[in-house]
């Protein structure tokens, strides 16, 4: 008897995997009927999965329960694992006959094994799982061979569906058409039950009609998703259409725009449908990112009576975060962010679903904290930073961005599901083979822009941003300044963690390090002419002549830069602007912020010009893009939300919300305002929430601040803006403290909502 469902992959064994009898076929549909007594029933579970996921690099089920879609995957394994996935399907059973089926594509390994779980009443369980008693048949007759959507980096299939010979309802119970019997398939070695959330699909409507006529019609969803269409009809048999899915538009400034479906990143998003006598409704089973639909009507003139975009999320708390401020564009900027994050997670962290389909560590980093400035189930982060950290990437500072994503979830939930399995792996990940015992700084090969380790296949080639021609000039020698100043921050964050874990000598070697490093990049880095940092060394220890922005901006997110340094250093880059790509932007910005320049950071985020968010919205991305235009990056995508990044640099840089302790039990909230007038955010941690609003005053400023049960907050704020300023908290003056840069008050805030006045003296 079992009563509770707890380890997925123990009941996935008694399910035997199966495929249609064509065992070669790409396309497959399976089903099954299942009666249930709904009085005696208390809890149904569908457990799930599929291979192989590699080919495409996406999911190879979508998985179907009583005429509804139920979700789409299994995630790709980290190892050589298959992952299980568990959908409560509760509300989707009925008393009687159910209908459970899936329609599977994948190129290698055709494989599918399924089970539902009824929970009784009693205790008992009812299981119906995949086996010869299944229905299965190929997909060939509906899904005939067609052209790729993918690029050079995987093949996906365009969908040149015949709905014609399409088996309509195969999911529902009243299906009349006999099937053969599926054939068993080889078991699954390592099932093993996913910790992440279903990917469900969701409809959303079209935003606007552009352009309609009898030949074609061009639609706008209003920002981007990832999934297809849904699209309902009435049509006469042999009726065919042309689906045409982008990113962006060409010829915007015309009345009659087209959309962009040969995607500069080398996709071709394109699908013919054949239409079936009557009223259907289809939808396209694949992955495609998109905001525009282009139908063109190639064979008679089917009435097109409902059409949506077909998107699948990852589980998202819509609610948990909020961002506004007295600048709409911002409040705009953080709102595209926001939906990037919402709509393009799936089941995994990629570089975009469009171009690559492949996890990077840095990528993983910049996305990990952007979602979980938004939605504080961590899952998908810890799973995706795994990934990365089993598969490396080339650039040599990849890997320490991983240490920094391991620190990050650590700092931001306060658990230890991920360090403790990962805390070996930290030797490994950090450079400290590269130490060069005579300065103490980084030292390698390919840091001078050589091919790399060759010995490691080519690995570990300094990258310090992307693309080169967003480097600002950067002259790559012996020693790098960008990755030595990262290293810094690395072994600090490892010290962190080895202390975290109960390693006291291996977190005390860490310090060491670290503090060396500092000492040599502040001796022999750092031009005191110039007021800024050199970009390295060259073979013989001499400085390179050349002052990229890249070393500055590393040098101060870092934490590296010595006090008396901080106001040449911001002064230089306020001068520069935002000489680096989407990808450097947040390590500039966090820069700043951390040291008090938020009016420096914030009017670079929506800055006039093509290198700003303000830019993205401009040029109508519905989605953070991967480069600031396509000026700098001709093939880029607009599906990048490693470039969502305000999503945690405004909440965090503008209301000054960083953990002090890990899981937030003690946070800092330091409020930048700047040239606003009014900003607040509601950020999702562990507890449950912070709030922060900020607003101008006549006479300076009020700052309302909930702090969750649990926790305490230390509030500062810049010591430039709260000189000649009396505070009060909760209407009683309050002391304070004052250092090169920071007014801050003695005391802790505790649990509960605090008003904080500042009033200028003079």
């Amino acid at each position: 008897m079992q009563t509770e469902l707890t380890e997925p992959s123990d009941l996935m064994i008694r399910a035997t995997p199966i495929w249609c009898v064509d065992a070669s076929a790409d396309w497959c549909f399976v089903r099954q009927t299942v009666v249930v007594d709904h009085g005696r029933m208390t809890r149904a579970t569908l457990l799930i999965t599929a291979a192989s996921t590699e080919p495409s690099r996406q999911y190879v089920y979508r998985a179907h329960l009583n005429g509804q879609v139920v979700g789409v995957g299994p995630a790709r394994p980290i190892g050589g694992e298959t992952r299980v996935d568990r959908y409560d399907v509760t509300d989707l059973i009925v008393d009687g006959s159910n209908a459970i089926g899936a329609l599977l594509y994948t190129t290698d390994d055709h494989r599918c094994a399924a089970e539902l779980v009824i929970e009784l009443v009693d205790g008992n369980l009812t299981r119906v799982g995949t086996g010869t008693d299944w229905q299965a048949i190929s997909g060939a007759a509906c899904y005939p061979p067609a052209a790729s959507i993918g690029t050079a980096c995987y093949p996906a299939p365009a969908e040149d569906l015949d709905a014609r010979h399409y088996p309509h309802g195969f999911d529902t119970a009243e299906f009349e058409q006999e099937w053969p019997a599926a054939v068993a398939r080889p078991a699954f070695d390592r099932p093993v039950g996913s910790p992440l959330a279903p990917v469900r699909r969701e409809a959303f409507p079209v935003a606007r009609e552009l352009s309609a006529d009898r030949e074609r019609i061009v639609l706008d969803f209003g920002r981007s998703w990832a999934g297809g269409a849904i699209i309902r009809a009435v049509a006469q048999a042999g009726d065919r259409i042309e689906l045409r899915f982008g990113e962006v538009l060409v010829d915007t400034d015309s009345p009659d725009p087209h959309v962009r479906f040969e995607l500069t990143a080398g996709n071709v998003y394109r699908d013919t449908w054949t239409l079936t006598e009557g009223e259907q409704e289809l939808a396209t089973w694949g992955l495609r990112v998109f905001r525009y639909l282009e139908i063109r009507f190639l064979d008679g003139h089917p009435d097109l009576t409902d059409i949506r975009a077909a998107a699948l999320i990852y589980d998202f708390d819509d609610d948990a975060a909020e961002f506004s401020s007295s600048d709409l564009v911002l409040d705009r900027v953080w709102d595209l962010c926001k939906h990037t994050v919402k709509a393009l997670n799936l089941n995994l962290y990629v570089d975009s679903w469009t171009r690559e389909r492949l996890p990077y560590e840095a990528d993983a980093y910049l996305q990990q904290r952007a979602h979980l400035a938004l939605d504080r189930d961590p899952a998908l982060a810890r799973y995706s930073v795994d990934f990365t950290i089993a598969h490396r990437t080339w650039p040599t500072e990849w890997p320490l961005f991983a240490v920094l994503a391991i620190h990050d979830l650590w700092y931001s939930t306060g658990d230890f599901d991920q360090l403790r399995p990962q805390y070996e792996r930290l030797t490994e990940l950090l450079p400290t083979r590269w130490i060069d015992p005579g300065t103490g700084l980084v030292r390698k090969p390919g840091s001078d822009g050589s091919t790399g380790d060759m010995d490691r296949g080519g690995f570990d080639r300094d990258l310090v941003d992307w693309p080169p021609s967003e480097r600002d000039g950067y002259r790559f020698g012996a020693v790098n300044t960008v990755l030595n100043a990262l290293s810094y921050r690395c072994f600090r964050a490892a010290a962190e963690l080895a202390d975290a874990v109960g390693d006291p000598g291996v977190a005390d070697e860490y310090r060491a390090i670290a503090g060396r490093l500092s000492s040599a990049i502040d001796r022999l880095l750092f031009d005191s002419g110039y007021g800024s940092y050199v970009d390295g060394l060259d073979d013989s220890g001499r400085r390179l002549g050349h002052h990229a922005i890249h070393a500055a901006a590393y040098a101060l997110w870092a934490g590296v830069v010595p006090e008396d340094r901080v106001g040449s250093v911001i002064g230089f880059l306020a001068g520069r602007g935002m000489a680096c790509s989407v990808f450097g932007a947040p390590v500039l910005l966090e820069g700043l912020f951390d040291h008090g320049a938020g009016q420096v950071a914030i009017p670079m985020i929506t800055a006039p010009g093509n290198r700003s968010w303000r830019h993205m919205l401009e040029v109508g991305a519905g989605a953070a893009m991967e480069a600031w235009d396509v000026e700098f990056k001709p093939n880029l995508t607009h599906s990048h939300p490693w470039g969502a990044t305000p999503a945690f640099l405004l909440p965090q840089g503008i209301l000054g919300v960083r953990p002090i302790e890990p899981g937030f039990r003690r946070f800092l909230v330091r409020p930048q305002l700047g040239a606003l007038t009014q900003a607040a955010a509601r950020i999702p941690v562990p507890t449950g929430s912070i709030e922060v609003d900020g607003r101008r005053t006549a006479d300076g400023a009020d700052y309302v601040i909930t702090v969750p049960a649990g926790t305490r907050a230390r509030f500062g704020l810049p010591a430039a803006e709260a000189t000649d300023q009396t505070i009060d908290l909760d209407g009683r003056p309050v002391r304070t403290r004052l250092d090169s840069r920071w007014l801050e008050l003695d005391n802790d805030l505790a649990a509960g909502r605090h008003t904080i006045r500042c009033t200028a003296t003079r």
